[in-house]
C-alpha cells in the first residue's frame, strides 16, 4: 500500500495527549513524548515540554528546545518560545512570555545573538527583521540585522515583511493611525518610498499595489508598470496574476500578464494564483454570493475541470483535495460539513470523497479525518479518528 521507495519524511502528530513524529509509513520513529511538536527545518524540529494548548491551538507555557530526526535533543527545552530554524538561525525567547526578549541561536544551541528584541523574525537572505523599543510607553519599531546581530537597517519602521528577492515591504503609520507601504533594499536604502495605502511583496518582478482604492503594479525601481485600475487584484504566478473589476455591479475576475493585458478576460466570481498549470475559480454564485462552484481553469481561460465542486484548493503535488455537499458558514468563516476527496489534473477522481476533513498532500501524504464534527465554539472539527491517506487511496489512522 506505502511505497518503500519514499524519501524519509518526519511529521509531527499527536497521540493521547502527546506528540511524536511518524514517517510516510505510519510508523511513530519518534514515540510520542512532547506536549508540543513543529516540523523539520534544516534537519531541526523545535519541540515542547510541559506546555497547554488553548482550544485555538496556541500553545502556552513550557520549555521550547529543538530534536534531530533520531529525537534526541539537539538543543535542551530551556526556551519561553522559539521560532523554526532558517539559514542556520533560530529565534529564541527567554525572561518569560510576558516582558521576554528575543535573540538568535545557531544549530549548536550557541546564543549567537543576545536576547534583546521585543519581537523577532526569521532569517531570509541573510537579514532578519526585529523589533526594538527604545522607551517605554512608545511604539515598537521595525528593522532588520545581520547574523552577527548589527542593524543593517535601523528600526525606523511600524511593520516590515522578510525580504524576498532583494526587497523588503515596509510600513509607517502617522499619528492618526494612516498607513502607508513602501519597499527598502538589503543596503537600507528606501527603493520606494512609503506612498501607497497598501501594498503586497514582489513576485515574479512585480508587486500589487493600491492608489485611491484602486491596484495595480510597480516594478523594483517604482515604476508603475500596470496602471492601478482594478478593485482587487493578487500576486503573480507562473506570468499571469488574478484581478477583478467591477460590471454591473459586482466584481468578476480575470487574468492579466506583466503588461497588464488581459489573457483571460473577467468572468470569474473569484479566482486564485496559478499553481502547476491551473487556476482554482468559482462561478455561478447567486446576489449574495451564496451558491457557487469552484473549478479550474487553464492560462487560456478554458476550463479543465468545470465548476462543480461546493469547496477546492489548489493542487499540490499533483492532486487537489475538493468537497462536495459541504457549505460555507459566513457567521463563523469555516467550511464544514460534506465528503472531502482528491482529483487529478483531469478533473478525475483519483481519491473519491468519503473524509470527513482533509488536507493537502504534503510529501506524499495528506492529513484526513473520518468521523469529526463541527463544534462551534472552538470554530473546528473535533472528534473522529485521524490519519493519512497516500495517492493510492491507502489509510492509516494515527490510534490504530
Amino acid at each position: 500500500m506505502f511505497d518503500s521507495d519514499k524519501e524519509k519524511y518526519l511529521r509531527p502528530v499527536e497521540k493521547a495527549g502527546k506528540y511524536g513524529y511518524i514517517d510516510n509509513f505510519g510508523g511513530f520513529v519518534i514515540k510520542p513524548q512532547f506536549d508540543a511538536a513543529a516540523d523539520f527545518y534544516e534537519g531541526i524540529a523545535r519541540v515542547n515540554i510541559g506546555c497547554t494548548t488553548t482550544r485555538f491551538g496556541v500553545q502556552i507555557g513550557g520549555k521550547w528546545g529543538y530534536i534531530d530526526k533520531t529525537g534526541k535533543y539537539v538543543i535542551e527545552p530551556s526556551y519561553d518560545d522559539a521560532g523554526d530554524f532558517n539559514e542556520g538561525m533560530a529565534c529564541v525567547k527567554v525572561g518569560g512570555n510576558n516582558g521576554g526578549k528575543w535573540g538568535y541561536i545557531d544549530t549548536t544551541g550557541q546564543l549567537i545573538i543576545h536576547p534583546q528584541f521585543v519581537d523577532a523574525g526569521f532569517f531570509t537572505e541573510g537579514l532578519a527583521s526585529v523589533s526594538y523599543k527604545e522607551e517605554e510607553n512608545t511604539r515598537n519599531k521595525w528593522g532588520f540585522i545581520d547574523k552577527e546581530g548589527k542593524f543593517v537597517i535601523e528600526p525606523i519602521f511600524d511593520y516590515v515583511h522578510p525580504f524576498n528577492d532583494g526587497m523588503a515591504m515596509v510600513r509607517i503609520e502617522d499619528n492618526k493611525g494612516n498607513e502607508k507601504y513602501g519597499f527598502v533594499d538589503k543596503t537600507g536604502k528606501l527603493v520606494i518610498k512609503p506612498k501607497f495605502s497598501n501594498a503586497q511583496d514582489f513576485s515574479e518582478g512585480l508587486a500589487m499595489v493600491t492608489v485611491r482604492n484602486k491596484e495595480g503594479y510597480i516594478d523594483k525601481t517604482g515604476n508603475m508598470v500596470i496602471q492601478p485600475r482594478f478593485f482587487q487584484a493578487i500576486d503573480f504566478s507562473e506570468g499571469l496574476a488574478g484581478v477583478s473589476v467591477e460590471e454591473d455591479g459586482c466584481a468578476l475576475w480575470g487574468f492579466v500578464d506583466k503588461n497588464g493585458e488581459f489573457v483571460i478576460e473577467p468572468q470569474f466570481d473569484d479566482a486564485n494564483d496559478f499553481h502547476e498549470g491551473l487556476a482554482l475559480v468559482t462561478a455561478g454564485e447567486d446576489e449574495e454570493g451564496d451558491g457557487g462552484k469552484y473549478g479550474f481553469t487553464d492560462k487560456t481561460g478554458e476550463y479543465v475541470i468545470e465548476p462543480q465542486y461546493d469547496y477546492a484548493r489548489e493542487f499540490s503535488e499533483g492532486l487537489a483535495c475538493v468537497n462536495v455537499g459541504g457549505s460555507y458558514d459566513f457567521r463563523t468563516g469555516v467550511f464544514n460539513g460534506g465528503k472531502w476527496g482528491f482529483i487529478n489534473d483531469r478533473g478525475q477522481y483519483v481519491i473519491k470523497p468519503k473524509f470527513d476533513d482533509a488536507n493537502d498532500f504534503v510529501e506524499g501524504l495528506a492529513y484526513i479525518n473520518v468521523g469529526c464534527s463541527f463544534d462551534e465554539e472552538s470554530g473546528e472539527n473535533t472528534g473522529g479518528k485521524w490519519g493519512y491517506v497516500d495517492k493510492e487511496g491507502g489509510v492509516f489512522f494515527i490510534d490504530d
